[in-house]
């Protein structure tokens, strides 16, 4: 059996610690890391301060229910994500795969 060397385990640890290629967000919320469904972390930073944590929506944010999102295509949320809407401002600076996830998180 061969013994991992120290450098080795320093940078499993550091890429874990980045989010390393997981499938799964990562937030930390007090000193804790949350690892949570793909998309999941780019909502809580970009929609959540106006859809709410759950999806519930606010007064200038409607919300994201089944419903509204079963009558969007996937195209039409893209744009709308990436460009904005009315008060809604655009977020292109997330990269296409986050973008995709984000689009399933809000389906599901």
């Amino acid at each position: 059996m061969r013994l991992v060397g120290p450098a080795l385990l320093i940078a499993l640890g550091t890429l874990a610690a980045c989010g390393g290629g997981g499938g799964g967000g990562q937030i930390q919320e007090g000193g804790q890391i949350y690892v949570g469904a793909p998309g999941e972390t780019s909502y809580r930073d970009a929609c959540a301060r106006c859809h709410g944590a759950n999806r519930e929506g606010a007064i200038d944010a409607p919300a994201l229910d089944a419903m509204r999102m079963a009558s969007s295509g996937d195209e039409s949320l893209r744009q709308l994500i990436l460009f904005g809407k009315g008060r809604m401002p655009g977020f292109g600076g997330l990269s296409d795969q986050q973008v995709t996830d984000l689009i399933s998180y809000i389906r599901s």
